[in-house]
Formats: C-alpha cells, sequence, structure tokens
C-alpha cells in the first residue's frame, strides 16, 4: 500500500510542506513544526484536537520548518501524527482500528488498545492505571487533568500516532519476542529499522526507525525508546543480540526509568 519513499502527499494531497517523506517521518529528519507549540498558542483549548486539526492548523497558520527534509535529526510529535493519518488513508481503518487487527490481537496482546478521548466518551476500562503528578501545594499525587499548566492532556488527547497506545509490561513483551521471531514484520524490514538512518550530508543520526540506536564496536547492541505524559514514564530497551528486553512503565512520573533500565541492564549483560 506504500513505500518508505512516498511523499505525505500522496496521502495528504493539501499537506503545506513538500518533499517529506514516510522515511523521514519515521526518523524525526522531517523538519515539521511543533504541532504542541502551535496548538498551544493557537487551539480553542474547550475543544479536543485531532490530528487532521493539526494538518488544517498547519495549513492556517503555516509555521516555519526547522530545516529542510533529511538535513537534521529532531524528535518530531508532528511526524508520528501525520504517520497514524497515512495508516488511515492507506488501510481504511481508523489508528486504532489497525493497530487492533494487525498488531494487538495476532499477538495476543489483549490489554493493549488505542485509548484516546476518554474524558469525551464513556469507555470504561477495569484497573486503568491513570497518571499522576504530584502537587507540592498539596503535597501529593493528583491528576494532572485539574491543574492549568497540564491542560493540554485534554485537549490533545484526540491525537494518535505519538502516543495514546495503552499497555501491559506482559503485553509489550509479547510485542518485544514478535519482533525477535520475526513473526510481526519480515526480518528485512526489521533490519532496515534498526539502521541508523543517513542524513544528506552523509552522517548518522542515532535513530532508526521508531527508537534510537546503540550500535558500535565494545558496546551491547541495543534499540531503545523512553516516553512521557504527565503523569507517565516508560523505558523499553531491546537487547539485539540476545533475548532480553527492559519494560519500565511508571505512573507516578517516576523520572529515572532510564537510569533504572541502565542498572538492570548491566546485571544482566554481567551475568550473561
Amino acid at each position: 500500500q506504500l513505500e518508505l519513499s512516498d511523499s505525505i502527499q500522496r496521502f495528504i494531497p493539501d499537506f503545506p510542506y513538500h518533499n517529506i517523506t514516510i522515511e523521514e517521518l519515521l526518523t524525526h529528519t522531517s523538519g515539521l513544526p511543533s504541532y504542541e507549540q502551535l496548538l498551544s498558542e493557537k487551539w480553542d483549548q474547550k475543544k479536543f484536537a485531532t490530528n487532521h486539526d493539526i494538518v488544517e492548523s498547519f495549513k492556517t497558520y503555516n509555521p516555519s520548518v526547522y530545516f529542510a527534509p533529511n538535513e537534521k535529526f529532531r524528535y518530531s510529535n508532528s511526524g508520528y501524527a501525520m504517520l497514524s493519518l497515512i495508516i488511515e488513508k492507506a488501510s481504511g481503518m481508523s489508528y486504532r482500528e489497525f493497530l487492533d487487527k494487525n498488531i494487538f490481537k495476532p499477538l495476543g496482546m489483549s490489554h493493549s488498545r488505542v485509548y484516546n478521548t476518554r474524558r469525551s466518551i464513556s469507555e470504561h476500562i477495569d484497573n486503568y492505571a491513570y497518571g499522576y503528578v504530584y502537587s507540592d501545594s498539596l503535597q501529593r499525587y493528583i491528576l494532572p487533568d485539574s491543574l492549568p499548566d497540564y491542560n493540554y492532556v485534554i485537549y490533545m488527547d484526540a491525537i494518535t500516532g505519538d502516543g495514546c497506545v495503552n499497555s501491559t509490561t506482559v503485553d509489550l513483551a509479547r510485542w518485544h519476542e514478535a519482533l525477535r521471531k520475526n513473526t510481526l514484520v519480515k526480518k528485512e524490514t526489521l533490519e532496515k529499522a534498526y539502521k541508523k538512518h543517513i542524513l544528506n550530508n552523509g552522517t548518522e543520526s542515532k535513530y532508526g526507525f521508531g527508537e534510537f540506536m546503540q550500535i558500535e564496536p565494545g558496546n551491547e547492541h541495543i534499540a531503545y525508546h523512553s516516553g512521557g505524559w504527565p503523569g507517565y514514564h516508560t523505558f523499553i530497551l531491546h537487547f539485539l543480540d540476545h533475548d532480553a528486553a527492559i519494560i519500565i512503565l511508571s505512573n507516578t512520573e517516576y523520572d529515572n526509568v532510564s537510569k533504572l533500565a541502565n542498572r538492570i541492564g548491566l546485571i544482566l549483560t554481567t551475568n550473561k
């Protein structure tokens, strides 16, 4: 249905920024402006914003790009929000339906789903772990919804691609195992995903498709990524040469997840 070299315009014809490919979206080398900053300045924050609203806001306000495509690496949630729309255009399904049909159900990830707009619909999930932030004034953990500084957790709650995938450590272990055994994607595809991306000037970024890469002589070969949202910190680390992964999910803003993962990794690699 698509190629890595396809431009955004193949799927979103009126997208205002040109010469950006799917591969550049995947590798954070698109140079797209930050939708988060744009929505914080221009969006009616009494309403939920969607991925389509991001496109319309880009068209209306046309904020400047950070750089020309593939000139640099800059982490971009905008790029992943556009990838979500491309998935929907190519598959004819919603992002939620696509992940459920093609990843969660086939891999037995029964506690994983795309779960958003939970403040506007009546869907209920038993034992859902809401994220808590610490209030210095109240001296206790509270939901971020009630704090003005975190109002974006409400109006950005309907955006997919860069977040809103909810899961458990057991389900993510199943996902890791499927990647390792090539039951989710072909070996050739995964090998390409796990290569550092090459910029226009010939230098390597430290990113592949969706994960940071550490592939240097003398070091463990790993792919890893962190995640954060008010009340949440996450970390996953795949050992590429061994059958091991470290998965950490926190809903109390514990922000030393990378240090914790490194400490666990040292134990694993020392005793392998």
